[in-house]
Formats: C-alpha cells, sequence, structure tokens
C-alpha cells in the first residue's frame, strides 16, 4: 500500500504542466514534486516496460547529456507531456471518476388490445 499526499492529488487534478526541477525540489511543495517524479516513474513503466525508469536514469548517466532532448529523443514526448501523463495516472489510481451506471431500457408495456399480424 503507498499513500499520496493531499497536496500532490490536488495539484495533480487541477493539472501539472512541468517536471520538478533541481532548485526548488525540496522546497515547500517538496511532496507534489516527489508524487510528479514518482507518478512520471509509474507511467514510464506502465507505457515503455519495466525497465524503461532505468533506461532513462542511464542516459541522463551519460556525460553531457542534455535534458530534453533526451527524453524527446527516448520517448518521443517531452517533458510536459510526461509530467501530464503521469499525474494522471495518478489521479486515475488515488481518485478515479467514478464511471456512471447505465441507464435501464425502458420496456414496452403489454396492453389488452389484440395486435393485427396479418399484414
Amino acid at each position: 500500500d503507498r499513500r499520496i499526499g493531499v497536496a500532490a492529488l490536488e495539484a495533480a487534478r487541477r493539472g501539472v504542466d512541468a517536471m520538478p526541477d533541481d532548485e526548488t525540489f525540496n522546497d515547500a511543495d517538496a511532496a507534489v514534486h516527489y508524487a510528479v517524479a514518482w507518478w512520471s516513474c509509474e507511467y514510464l513503466a506502465t507505457a515503455y516496460g519495466p525497465s524503461a525508469p532505468w533506461n532513462v536514469l542511464d542516459a541522463f548517466a551519460a556525460p553531457g547529456t542534455p535534458e530534453s532532448p533526451t527524453i524527446q529523443a527516448l520517448l518521443q514526448i517531452s517533458l510536459t507531456k510526461l509530467a501530464r501523463r503521469g499525474t494522471a495516472l495518478l489521479v486515475e489510481t488515488y481518485a478515479p471518476t467514478p464511471t456512471p451506471s447505465p441507464t435501464p431500457t425502458p420496456r414496452a408495456t403489454p396492453t389488452d388490445e389484440p395486435t393485427d399480424d396479418t399484414q
């Protein structure tokens, strides 16, 4: 069982358009930043396979590799899309939208009148 902070869930519901940066990662919004990073990794594992987060980490370990082009080249999505998809998965996991119950189809009401089946 994993828990997510209320602030992170609320931020995800509002919409997150960026990955957290190094300078502010551990600021007052650290719980939100950790959740965005965590659920972006969850999204990578779900969409690209369980080794995808490690492949991305390995790519960043290569010296002199700029962040955005590496993500773009590896995943064919931007960091913005990665943040959005990761937080959408967070919301889907912790606060799914309830599926509405189908409306029953009305049945014909029987009548006492005879029908004419000769036509």
